[in-house]
């Protein structure tokens, strides 16, 4: 949908993503951003995160992904955050990836293809993420 306060999809579709797309969805991947505009939340702090992917569970999603946020205090490190429900349990886990010094675009998009590849060997077990990190 877009990035840092910058829209790619015309903000006329937001209310579908909102109301349509994210109820149908099994899987999304919103950046903080994203997630902020399809809560109407702000995230300021880790629990502000919970609270953000808890209300897009409630809205349908199995599992969610908050790709990147502003939350690391080491400005060269991405924090991104995966939950997913199973069963009635939640596994939640915390990601930290070393920034590089360059502009990439598309990176979002290959973010999602690999999660999903990944997915398809690791179905809905994030545990697996916690022997990584």
């Amino acid at each position: 949908m877009g990035d840092d306060g910058v829209m790619y999809a015309p903000k006329e579709v937001l209310p579908a993503y909102k109301e349509k797309i994210v109820p149908l969805a099994d899987i999304i991947l919103p950046n903080q951003w994203e997630a902020e505009l399809l809560t109407d939340t702000t995230i300021t702090t880790e629990s502000d995160v919970l609270t953000t992917i808890n209300l897009l569970h409630e809205r349908g999603p199995h599992t969610v992904v908050l790709t990147s946020s502003n939350l690391s205090t080491d400005p060269n490190v991405l924090t991104g955050y995966a939950s997913c429900v199973k069963d009635g349990k939640k596994t939640c886990v915390k990601m930290a990836v070393d920034k590089l010094d360059a502009m990439f675009i598309g990176a979002g998009d290959l973010f999602a293809a690999l999660w999903i590849a990944w997915q398809d060997k690791h179905p809905d077990d994030l545990e697996v993420l916690k022997l990584l990190a």
